[in-house]
């Protein structure tokens, strides 16, 4: 696990739709050549290729989020992941379905994107997100 003080960020800069963004994965094991959030931690040099694709969860990502939430006094949408995939194979669901619980809860909408098929196992916490903003 990876020690962090925090897992949701405000989103600064041009062209940013989302407002917030959420990650509490460091790395993504689907490896892809052109992801540029490997690139931007290889030449940051936080971490390589080969460490890259070996991803690993931020201790204590649920109380760091709640923690978070309630410093936040506006909301908007989320980007979930920006630098990784929630549903990636190394992925733990039960974390990932935490997360997006307790996004739902506080009332924000949620950006999610993803490469793998299994993201339909939530897809009823989906459609409460999908409820809210009709």
């Amino acid at each position: 696990m990876v020690s962090k003080k925090h897992i949701l960020y405000r989103n600064t800069g041009e062209g940013n739709s989302q407002a917030f963004r959420v990650n509490y994965y460091e790395g993504c094991s689907h490896g892809c050549k052109y992801c540029y959030g490997c690139c931007l931690a290889e030449k940051s040099g936080s971490v390589s290729y080969t460490k890259w694709i070996k991803p690993v969860l931020v201790e204590n990502t649920l109380g760091l989020l709640k923690e978070d939430l309630q410093h936040v006094r506006d909301k908007g949408e989320v980007f979930v992941e920006s630098i990784s995939d929630a549903y990636m194979l190394d992925a733990d669901p039960k974390v990932t379905r935490k997360v997006l619980e307790l996004l739902a809860l506080s009332g924000y909408a949620v950006f999610l994107l993803s490469k793998n098929a299994s993201l339909i196992r939530d897809i009823d916490l989906f459609k409460r997100f999908n409820q809210r903003i009709k």
